[in-house]
């Protein structure tokens, strides 16, 4: 829990890093001093004991957001991360697992098959 905790925390602050040694960028440091406050706050809440959590999380009434929305949130910073285009090659095995289990491609598609005939997909 806490490294993905510290992970989480590690992209927005070289963000916020860079952004405030580029003087740049302001909407996206506020994104992620937001996500950061919002990291801490669900991180104070999971640390607790599972009635208090429920308790909590019934009462939070802060934002517009719902649980739902932090969460989906979290998952497309985590996506974005992971779909740069040098990660996008090093995950092509799963794009082509999906590509056959959804019958885009012949489940006899190989791996450079893939890359060759099929990357735009």
């Amino acid at each position: 829990m806490m490294a993905m905790f510290a992970h989480k925390f590690r992209g927005p602050l070289q963000s916020i890093q860079y952004n405030a040694e580029h003087d740049n960028q302001k909407q996206v440091t506020l994104q992620a001093l937001q996500m950061m406050s919002g990291l801490l706050n669900m991180f104070s809440l999971i640390a607790t004991d599972a009635e208090l959590f429920q308790r909590k999380l019934q009462q939070d009434m802060d934002g517009n957001g719902t649980l739902k929305d932090v969460l989906e949130k979290a998952l497309l910073l985590v996506i974005k991360q992971i779909l740069t285009l040098d990660n996008a090659k090093k995950i092509r095995q799963h794009y082509l697992s999906y590509a056959k289990r959804t019958k885009q491609v012949p489940t006899i598609t190989t791996r450079k098959q893939w890359v060759e005939d099929y990357d735009s997909l």
